[in-house]
């Protein structure tokens, strides 16, 4: 029983770490990013970056819209949810928003 709490806290440890992050808040992120403040959408942003493909897939689009937002933050924050999302669509706004900003 005490090896069994141990590997379990060390699991837990782990993964607050590396930033693991539940893929089922997914739909509470992306309305983070639709309706949240400035430092909400960031986080938000931040989290489908670290849960990645093929879970934040459906987060995409409203990550495209976030790189206009007025938040050099916010927009940095996407740019990085985006590249690990790493979708065709993804890297189809980035690459325009690299050659809009030349």
């Amino acid at each position: 029983m005490r090896l069994l709490r141990t590997v379990t806290l060390l699991c837990f440890s782990a993964a607050l770490l590396i930033g693991c992050e539940d893929p089922k808040k997914v739909p509470e992120h992306i309305r983070k990013i639709q309706y949240g403040s400035a430092h909400e959408k960031t986080e938000a942003a931040m989290s489908l970056g670290r849960i990645g493909a093929p879970e934040a897939v459906p987060a995409v689009g409203s990550l495209i819209a976030l790189l206009d937002h007025e938040n050099p933050g916010v927009q940095s924050a996407a740019a990085y949810a985006l590249r690990k999302i790493d979708t065709p669509r993804a890297r189809q706004a980035l690459d325009a928003k690299r050659r809009f900003q030349k």
